[in-house]
């Protein structure tokens, strides 16, 4: 659903990313794992047709770069872990943004958008809460109302960048689940960059291996999670520092 094919970015003169190959398809949830400054966030940057690159991506058998930007956003939503509030919209108004695509102005309002909004909240557990003020929301209720916004494009890829970090463990697991839940319902693909190895294990299907702009390693999980695959990729004994945490745990 989703390919990089030797996929080249660059900041200036600086390589971000070098010959990076490696696919989404459908029913699978790809994690992109490795240490700050791999080149994760970057990869799907490119995919949203944010960054220019060098190699191709190609979005349902498509060339991303030669996609218009609403033609993209029917296929692939981004939900990233720095959503802002820029004004303090409604609920509704902020998830109705979402439609944009569909819209030739900014606030115009489409056939059957309540319904539309309505579903969207219902998915993200934020039913009744469609005239609250986004300043007035939670943490994890904002980064909701964003993962509703991204879902009522109906897009077939979704691409998350740590789209929980900043959040309790409570909401890490309530977000991540809706995602499952979503991903389950056919058709569709999740590519996400992940630093907790743990939320990959539990959640993801794959995964890309990334260090220094390169891909170091993929494949199915748990097995590419090898004390090798991981040593050669943040340069310390992953295993062993996970092992101790759950035994830590085990003594509590």
């Amino acid at each position: 659903m989703l390919v990089w094919d030797r996929v080249t970015v660059c900041y200036g003169d600086r390589e971000a990313v070098r010959e990076a190959s490696f696919s989404v398809g459908e029913g699978e949830w790809v994690m992109l794992c490795g240490p700050n400054g791999s080149g994760k966030t970057t990869l799907l940057e490119a995919a949203a047709g944010t960054l220019p690159y060098e190699g191709s991506i190609r979005l349902m058998g498509r060339e991303s770069r030669g996609m218009r930007n609403r033609e993209r956003a029917e296929k692939l939503a981004v939900l990233s872990q720095n959503s802002r509030l820029e004004e303090d919209f409604t609920v509704e108004e902020t998830v109705a943004l979402g439609l944009y695509a569909r819209k030739r102005r900014r606030f115009e309002r489409i056939d059957g958008e309540e319904e539309l909004i309505a579903g969207a909240l219902e998915r993200t557990g934020l039913e009744g809460m469609g005239k609250r003020r986004m300043l007035t929301l939670s943490g994890g209720e904002v980064q909701r109302v964003f993962l509703s916004q991204v879902l009522i494009q109906q897009p077939r890829v979704l691409l998350l960048d740590e789209p929980a970090r900043s959040l309790d463990l409570r909401y890490q697991k309530e977000i991540y689940d809706r995602v499952l839940s979503w991903l389950r319902e056919g058709g569709r693909a999740v590519v996400s960059v992940e630093h907790d190895l743990d939320l990959a294990l539990a959640y993801g299907s794959r995964a890309v291996l990334l260090r220094e702009g390169r891909v170091r390693a993929e494949g199915k999980l748990p097995e590419l999670f090898s004390a090798e695959n991981l040593m050669e990729t943040f340069g310390m004994d992953v295993r062993a520092w996970m092992e101790e945490r759950k035994q830590n745990w085990n003594r509590a």
